[in-house]
């Protein structure tokens, strides 16, 4: 059957998804090993390392691996930006894209506490903030009673 669809030449082209290819690289990466990240992800261990070694997947496969690629970068977003910034033992490797990341994951985190510190001393806050915390760090945006 396979023969008979290859000689027709009827199979499915699939492009090479270098975005993904590289998402999914890094997750391996950070999960060391294939098997490792295919749990993470919640797929079939097969399906990660043919994605790798190819960069193609039929487009079934290619949603679940996006989806689960987007569900990882979520949930470990603030331990990701302290991962790669101690996966630098040499400073030279950091790029600029990571300061900022880093810089910006600070922020927000000290907006945070500077928050729980004023709810402490009995100045809590009457609503909550109706920006959400992004707000907090962001320098643009009033703060409430001004």
């Amino acid at each position: 059957m396979i023969r008979y669809l290859l000689a027709a030449n009827i199979m499915p082209k699939v492009e090479k998804d270098h975005v993904l290819l590289r998402s999914i690289q890094t997750i391996v990466e950070d999960c060391n090993g294939y098997g490792p990240a295919a749990k993470r992800l919640g797929v079939d261990k097969m399906t990660v390392w043919r994605f790798c070694t190819s960069g193609r997947a039929i487009e079934r496969n290619r949603a679940r691996l996006a989806a689960a690629a987007k569900r990882y970068e979520s949930e470990s977003h603030g331990t990701d930006i302290i991962k790669r910034l101690l996966h630098f033992a040499n400073p030279d490797k950091v790029t600029a894209d990571d300061l900022r990341a880093i810089r910006n994951f600070c922020q927000k985190m000290i907006a945070l506490v500077d928050a729980y510190e004023k709810m402490n001393e009995g100045i809590a806050l009457t609503h909550a903030p109706s920006h959400g915390l992004s707000a907090l760090a962001d320098p643009t945006v009033p703060e409430r009673g001004n």
